[in-house]
Parts: C-alpha cells; structure tokens; sequence
C-alpha cells in the first residue's frame, strides 16, 4: 500500500511540474510572438513609407516646371511687393495629387513586398530565414497638399524665398494578423529665387 501511495505522489508532482512547464512555455511564446509582431508591424509601416515618399517625389517631378510661379511687383528699381502666382500653383498641385492618387491605385491592395520574419532583426545570419509575410496598405481619405513660402537672409540686403509643397497621406499597412494607421508628411522644394536689394553705401566688398 506505501508503494502505491508513493507513486501516486510522484505522478501528481510530475503532473504538476508539466502544467508548469507548459503555462511557461505558452507564456515566453505569447511574449516572443507580441514582439516580433510590434517589430514586423514597425518595419512594414517603414517600407511602406519609403514606397509612397518614392511615389510623391516621382510626381512631382512629372509635374513641375520650370515656370518662375513668383510675381514680383517694383517701382524703378525697388521691389515693392512679392507674391505667388495662385493659378500655376493651384494647376499644379492639382496635377501633383492627381498623379499620386493615380500611382497609389494601382499599387493599393496588392502585395508591395513579401517580408522574412526575422527582418525585422537586422541579424544578417536570420535577416532571411522564416516564412515571407505579405504587406500590403490601402489609402484612407485624400492626398492633402498645401503651399508655403519661406523667406531669408541671404548675404547683405538679399532674402532667399522658397516655396514649398507640404503633401500628407493617410494610409493604413495591413499584415496578415494586424494593422496600423500611419501619416505620411513630406516637404518638399519647388521653387527658389534669390531677391536682390540695394546695398548700402557702407557695404565695400572685399576681394
């Protein structure tokens, strides 16, 4: 009977120590798989980036002339006012967006790249290894863009003006088992004119 009594209490601690091993076991998994989602999750939402920076600076490109968009205004010799001109600029920022948008349909919902899921470890022995996970991403809302000027010092009595196209992109990056919204914000130059002064008669350049 004690040797009965003997191995039940043995198969009760094993028992035990199996259910123990196992919660841990899930546990360590449970953590592994949330950290290698964040990281994958991080990684798709770069790429993802980089694929849409690459599409607004192609459009541009496509769409931006050599068209001097500033109006500058001056009485004999003197520059009395600087301004924008509104109906290029309107005509090609509504061309630039038209473009995006246009891009960005024909890629959206489709796979743009196929990930290792190691990738995200930047180990260059792993970087590689483990099945591929598709990435893809879908728009949400319109392509916003928006003009600005900035103007400054530049040498004595000149300014630097430079006009700008601020163009912002919502999207969402869609992994297999999770997805994140992100914003896409890109500056970008399309002009630039150097605004000459007078110089004072104090000014002597030296060679």
């Amino acid at each position: 009977m004690k040797k009965r009594i003997h191995l039940k209490k043995r198969k009760k601690i094993s028992i035990f120590w199996i259910i123990i091993i196992l919660i841990t076991f899930i546990f360590i998994i449970g953590m592994a798989s949330n950290k290698i989602k964040k990281t994958s999750q991080s990684y798709a939402n770069n790429e993802i980036k980089k694929t849409i920076s690459k599409v607004i600076t192609e459009s541009i490109k496509e769409n931006l002339n050599e068209e001097n968009i500033f109006n500058i205004e001056k009485n004999n010799e003197d520059i009395t006012s600087i301004d924008i001109d509104t109906k290029k600029t309107n005509t090609i920022l509504v061309n630039i967006n038209n473009t995006i948008q246009k891009k960005i349909d024909s890629i959206e919902n489709t796979i743009i790249f196929k990930m290792p899921l190691f990738a995200p470890t930047n180990n260059i022995f792993i970087a590689n290894i483990g099945p591929k996970i598709p990435i893809k991403f879908k728009t949400i809302g319109n392509v916003l863009s928006n003009i600005r000027t900035e103007v400054k010092n530049y040498g004595i009595n000149n300014a630097l003006i430079t006009a700008y196209i601020d163009i912002k992109i919502e999207c969402q990056v869609i992994l297999p088992l999770n997805q994140e919204n992100i914003e896409i914000n890109q500056n970008n130059v399309v002009a630039m004119k150097v605004i000459q002064g007078k110089i004072p008669n104090y000014y002597i350049p030296t060679n």
